[in-house]
């Protein structure tokens, strides 16, 4: 999320560091639950001789092994006995390895007392709970519950489990839902694809450590949620798929007798299997993109197994009120899919919001106004733009063309795109995790045999509202026909025409045609050409830098496209975690993120250690004049390190200044935050008094006004930057159409919510 993080983040919430033990002594002194209980295990192990002989061989198995059997017969000890001890020398391996590993995480994170607490009150809960669930469930003779209900367990691990769960809440956004969603996947496939007692003990203790995790860690940086991205919703139908296709293949090459029946009987052959691993792979690839396309085709099969299932369930329950015979080919491998795909469905419907990438199909028809991506990126090479203008670029905008570019100039852009430093073709994205848009994936050429709109406006259709972003893309002059061609194919299309964050010439050029204005931001301009740091204004700036070289953090300027996989993950983690742990939804529209700065026009800013440790980040966005030159640089993306370097943002801002000036950029926007104006400017009325009252509302969520005051210190000059809208009665659906643009994810009751707070 863009230009979120300069305000000093809260930490209330996470513990204060503890210094690191160094030495095996200082580590036991840290852990001393985890070794003493790993201790036990290997001495009892050598004592009772289990270590090269099993124990279920023993004739006083039952004597220390815990399960229903045991516990029927009166022997609770067993419930203090059975966790040190093993079932068979192998199993020790994985036994104290699993326990050291989950339970010491757990010390370390939580304290000595909480993390002993969690693992045996979890172990008393998975053994006591899988043998309730056996105890109600074997008298209705059903074959699993039967088998398991005579079976005796050992071990610590239902108790390691737990500790496990419970610590992944402690963890910070989007570590703390990855974990957790791994732990979910593993003991809800082991338990339909193995389903011995001990994977029913480890899924009834590890769920029981998901749903309080959150309240056995308050206190310890777990108390905000906050809410999963759109990256994550990707993730998680993806898991969705992967574990359905997991499922399908174990089912066929490891035959088990799990809760639902012997796997083994299925009839799938290796054909099934390869058609669903095709479909799997495909659906997987698409979903991780996020493209519509690949979500239709999810929702769509998902839906289908769904009703498959219901159809089934009616046959078999008229079949058991007749009393007539029947049975499921390949009944538990089909319960198992019909279950995995209803879970999924309900993920993908409610994340539907993070599948919007359009299909590379998508061409212009129907429409003579209709334009795409590269036709904005050649308007931009051929005529220039404003400071957002790059902004038009990024895939969740649709595109509107208004006439046609003279023969001449698009051969004259075509050969000042080929002698330009940075080529159109260098516009597409670098595959990375996502490329915003499948069209994005082709260089965006210049199109010489084809006519191209002389005029191109990016913008975004919500609650029936067309939004123009940013000043129209076209030559000189054309501020009027602009918006007049715009206004008519909002119309045709029964759209509300507006344009948001337009300069003083398109404002002006729509009051000539009746249209009003309103500031709405301001832009924060610095001037590049003489740019020194000096003088008492300065000071704060100076001293960041200074700073900087006494810690040894050092600068770089990049493009983020080539730099490593591993530092592009980085960054990202650094993103997803401020907006989990501030608990806010994710905005948009003018506000980009780590994958518009993969773009490979925009230039990265990045500042390192000598460790290697990543303190901050600031992408820059270009401003292009004529010709496809560079005039200079937008900042949009705003990183930083919570318990980093703590002027980073005025260390990266500054340098990044340093290196636009020495490569001869003009000027450097540092962009207007929504909602925000300079001080001193007198009192507001009408409409934008109530966008002020709408600025008090969000400062205490997003601080919009306190990043405008931040910039200030930077000595810049100031620009407004205007809504522009036909008239009064169509601002109630425009101030809902705004606020869609920059909080499509959130659903009006959060927003409520939210302005309560």
């Amino acid at each position: 999320m863009a230009e979120a993080t300069v305000q000093e983040p809260d930490t209330t919430d996470d513990p204060a560091p503890e210094p690191t033990p160094t030495g095996v002594v200082a580590v036991l002194k840290r852990l001393p639950f985890t070794a003493v209980c790993a201790v036990i295990m290997i001495v009892v192990g050598l004592v009772t001789g289990t270590l090269w002989s099993a124990l279920e061989d023993r004739t006083w198995y039952d004597q220390v092994g815990y399960g229903l059997p045991t516990l029927e017969n009166g022997h609770v000890w067993t419930l203090v006995t059975g966790p040190f001890f093993a079932v068979g020398p192998i199993f020790y391996i994985p036994m104290v390895l699993s326990f050291v590993l989950f339970t010491g995480w757990a010390e370390w994170r939580l304290g000595t007392a909480r993390a002993a607490g969690v693992t045996i009150v979890g172990h008393l809960v998975g053994i006591l709970g899988s043998a309730l669930i056996l105890l109600v469930t074997r008298p209705t003779g059903w074959p699993w519950a039967v088998t398991l209900g005579s079976q005796i367990d050992a071990g610590f691990s239902a108790g390691a489990f737990a500790a496990l769960a419970v610590t992944a809440a402690s963890l910070r956004s989007p570590w703390r839902l990855r974990l957790r969603l791994g732990i979910g996947i593993y003991l809800i496939v082991a338990l339909i694809y193995g389903g011995n007692l001990a994977d029913l003990e480890h899924f009834v203790a590890g769920f029981a450590g998901l749903f309080t995790g959150h309240a056995v860690t308050r206190g310890l940086g777990a108390d905000r949620t906050g809410r999963p991205s759109r990256r994550e919703w990707r993730l998680l139908a993806v898991a969705g798929v992967v574990v359905i296709l997991l499922g399908t293949i174990l089912s066929w090459l490891i035959p088990s007798d799990g809760p639902l029946g012997p796997t083994g009987d299925t009839e799938s052959d290796w054909v099934d299997v390869l058609i669903t691993l095709v479909l799997a792979l495909l659906l997987v690839n698409g979903l991780r993109k996020g493209k519509r396309t690949a979500w239709r085709w999810a929702v769509g099969i998902g839906i289908l197994n769904v009703v498959l299932g219901l159809a089934v369930a009616v046959v078999v329950i008229v079949a058991v009120i007749l009393d007539e015979p029947w049975e499921i080919i390949g009944g538990p491998l089909f319960i198992a899919d019909r279950l995995l795909w209803l879970i999924l469905l309900v993920v993908l419907i409610i994340g539907r919001h993070a599948f919007r990438t359009p299909s590379r199909r998508r061409i212009r028809k129907r429409q003579e106004s209709a334009a795409d991506r590269d036709d904005a990126v050649a308007a931009l090479h051929r005529y220039g733009g404003g400071t957002i203008s790059w902004m038009a670029t990024w895939p969740a905008n649709r595109w509107f063309g208004a006439g046609e570019a003279e023969p001449a100039a698009a051969d004259a852009a075509a050969t000042d795109a080929a002698a330009a430093p940075v080529a159109a073709a260098d516009v597409a994205p670098a595959e990375a995790d996502a490329p915003p848009t499948e069209d994005a994936e082709a260089p965006a050429a210049v199109v010489v045999h084809e006519p191209e709109p002389e005029i191109v406006i990016a913008y975004q259709a919500h609650a029936g509202v067309a939004i123009g972003l940013g000043d129209p893309i076209g030559p000189a002059g054309s501020h009027i026909d602009a918006v007049g061609a715009f206004s008519r194919m909002a119309d045709r299309a029964g759209l509300v025409p507006c344009m948001f964050s337009v300069g003083d010439a398109t404002a002006a050029a729509a009051e000539t045609i009746g249209w009003k204005h309103v500031q709405v931001a301001e832009d924060t301009l610095i001037d590049l050409p003489g740019l020194a740091f000096t003088g008492k204004p300065w000071q704060n700036v100076r001293s960041a830098i200074n700073r900087a070289k006494k810690e040894g953090i050092e600068f770089r300027m990049v493009t983020l496209a080539d730099e490593p996989w591993s530092l592009v993950e980085r960054i990202r983690g650094m993103s997803e975690e401020w907006v989990g742990d501030k608990s806010l939804p994710e905005m948009g529209f003018t506000l980009g993120g780590v994958d518009e700065a993969l773009d490979r026009p925009v230039r990265v800013g990045i500042a390192q250690d000598a460790h290697g440790t990543l303190h901050g980040v600031t992408s820059w966005l270009p401003v292009y004049g004529p010709g496809g030159q560079i005039r200079g640089r937008t900042l949009d993306l705003m990183l930083r390190r919570p318990d980093g370097f703590r002027p980073v943002v005025e260390f990266l801002i500054a340098q990044s200044c340093a290196t636009f000036r020495d490569e001869g950029v003009e000027l450097v926007s540092l962009s207007g935050a929504p909602l925000a104006r300079a001080e001193g400017e007198g009192p507001v009325h009408g409409l934008a008094r109530v966008l002020d009252q709408i600025g008090d509302v969000l400062e205490p969520l997003y601080g919009f006004r306190s990043l405008h005051a931040f910039k200030a210190k930077f000595q810049p000059r100031y620009e407004a930057m205007h809504l522009v809208y036909r008239d009064e009665a169509d601002l109630a659906r425009i101030g809902i159409a705004i606020t869609r643009a920059y909080l499509p994810d959130t659903p009006v009751h959060e927003l409520v919510k939210l302005t309560r707070t």
